[in-house]
């Protein structure tokens, strides 16, 4: 079904922790206009979110634990009959590998630089000070102009080791109209998990299927139990309100959490409430951009602005008083300048001859009168 519009609504929901793995749930879409028109948007091979699995679902070298079937029977106990009470058939979407990393892109004329004055050079500061308040302006501005703000990253995360989790499947869209482009969604999951070595895995919930952060984070615990071995996986469980709105539910496995605490929830959370109310990006491009930023965000420490209003502000400083030295030197020079010349086109009469005008000081002495 895809995104949908109409009044959004906001608010979270808290996660439970223990010694083991963690699980909550949060929501978002706080604005009117959310995301799609209703069924019937596409979907693939299945309409509506509903029927046969596509085929190939572990290709690519991804294939399903002996010890469990992803699609096997009906009946028995896990999340499947829990997911069938609330109408939701067993579906899996093809892995396609994530797409490459773009090529170089075409270089320009190499750029060559002849003699320049210190004038020159001092235009040149002047205008990379002015470029880096400009970048310092807009690090303040871009969350206030920004629908959403986006939670900072206040501790350092180290990543789990590359080996922590098992390389499973990346999403499964049981809607069936929200993922279009798998190389598009797989592109930012494949991203987050290169960065902090967490597995994510998001699920699709047809649209309306659940308004309750609970109970999708109870989903996402089962789900977790069911399709993982290893404790560094992350489960995403999203179902559209088909309102304007989303609720989630999740699930971190005893070592992902470590990376995914509740600060890092917090991002994901704000990043998925920006990219789901922006209608000019791809649905796909919602949880792409969500995990793939969520990732770089708090693998490092958010940076206050006023660092760089402060950095900036230092240099202009340092750059003023280069400017002021070196104006005042020039003005000494150009003060000599002016002196020398002054005196060279002075016409020599006017200085006289200091010995002669001393010789006849003397003999107009009255000592000298007979």
């Amino acid at each position: 079904m895809g995104r949908s519009f109409g009044g959004g609504r906001s608010g979270g929901g808290g996660g439970f922790r223990g010694g083991g793995r963690s699980f909550g749930g949060f929501s978002g879409g706080r604005r009117s206009g959310g995301r799609s028109f209703g069924s019937g948007f596409g979907g693939g091979s299945r309409p509506g979110g509903f029927g046969s699995p596509r085929p190939g679902v572990f290709g690519g070298g991804f294939a399903p634990r002996p010890t469990r079937s992803f699609f096997g029977g009906g009946g028995g106990s896990g999340i499947w009959p829990f997911l069938a009470g609330m109408g939701i058939g067993r579906s899996m979407n093809n892995n396609v590998p994530p797409a490459g990393p773009a090529g170089p892109g075409p270089q320009g004329p190499a750029q060559t630089s002849g003699g320049c004055g210190r004038g020159c050079i001092v235009v040149v500061i002047v205008a990379l000070v002015c470029a880096l308040i400009s970048t310092a302006l807009t690090s303040v501005t871009s969350c206030s102009t920004s629908t959403v703000e986006i939670t900072a990253s206040t501790h350092e995360r180290e990543a789990l080791p590359a080996d922590a989790a098992e390389k499973t499947v990346l999403y499964d869209d049981a809607d069936g109209d929200w993922i279009h482009s798998p190389a598009v969604v797989e592109q930012g999951l494949e991203e987050f998990y290169d960065l902090t070595g967490v597995r994510p895995f998001l699920y699709i919930l047809p649209n309306g299927t659940s308004t309750s952060a609970t109970e999708l984070g109870q989903v996402a615990l089962q789900l977790y139990d069911e399709l993982f071995d290893d404790e560094a996986h992350f489960v995403l469980v999203f179902c559209d309100d088909g309102q304007g709105s989303f609720t989630c539910g999740y699930a971190a496995g005893s070592q992902a959490k470590s990376v995914m605490d509740d600060e890092a929830i917090g991002i994901l959370s704000d990043y998925l409430d920006r990219y789901y109310q922006d209608l000019s990006i791809d649905q796909e491009e919602i949880f792409s951009r969500a995990f793939a930023d969520t990732a770089e965000r708090i693998m490092t420490v958010t940076t206050s602005p006023i660092v760089y209003v402060a950095g900036a502000v230092a240099v202009v400083a340092v750059v003023g008083g280069i400017v002021f030295v070196v104006r005042k030197r020039a003005e000494a020079r150009q003060s000599e300048q002016e002196h020398l010349e002054e005196v060279l086109n002075t016409p020599l009469e006017t200085f006289g001859d200091a010995k002669l005008d001393d010789l006849e000081e003397k003999y107009r002495s009255p000592s000298n009168d007979d």
